[in-house]
């Protein structure tokens, strides 16, 4: 999101005031806003947010859906485990988008370093889906000099080796709720 795009879309007179809303909903602990990774600062700050619920229940009960969205329900519960960890550690944590409009889910960093990527989709069924995600995920790997790459999806357990036009990494497939379990220990 931007904010003069909510200003827009909610009719609101201001953008300051529009700030501030989302700052308030952010302070009280119902939403969280994840930057568009970049090295630089002024660069960071200018990019689009992402913006995440605290509760998945929440976001079902006060979203307009016509069907359920796993996946994105599958990503906010990330992004909230995700989030709980940097509440208690150094570590930020960022989304990555380039300028083909491929996107990396979860971009985490300590200090200087990027230690690791994360992807999250509910199904790698659809082979267009698997190679979108995992070439995004080459990429920002290649790009941020980060070989720590994760896919989470419902169900599949493995550890593969893949290649996309000289670009090699090595991507664990983790089911989410076996990821949850480690995080949660993190967690505590």
């Amino acid at each position: 999101y931007s904010y003069r795009t909510l200003t827009k879309v909610t009719r609101c007179q201001s953008v300051n005031t529009v700030e501030k809303y989302v700052y308030y909903l952010e302070v009280s602990f119902l939403f969280f806003s994840l930057r568009r990774f970049s090295f630089k600062v002024r660069q960071q700050a200018s990019y689009n947010k992402k913006i995440y619920c605290v509760d998945n229940g929440l976001a079902v009960a006060m979203g307009s859906r016509v069907s359920p969205d796993e996946g994105r329900l599958f990503e906010n519960l990330v992004a909230i485990a995700l989030w709980q960890e940097t509440l208690r550690s150094n570590m930020e944590l960022f989304y990555w988008k380039n300028a083909q409009n491929e996107e990396v889910d979860f971009v985490k960093k300590e200090g200087a370093q990027i230690i690791e990527l994360i992807q999250v989709c509910r199904t790698l069924d659809d082979p267009k889906t698997r190679d979108r995600e995992v070439r995004a995920l080459l990429k920002a790997g290649d790009e941020l000099r980060c070989q720590n790459l994760l896919v989470l999806t419902a169900d599949q357990d493995e550890l593969q080796t893949v290649e996309w036009f000289g670009l090699k990494g090595t991507v664990r497939f983790m089911p989410l709720w076996k990821w949850l379990l480690t995080v949660n220990r993190r967690i505590l």
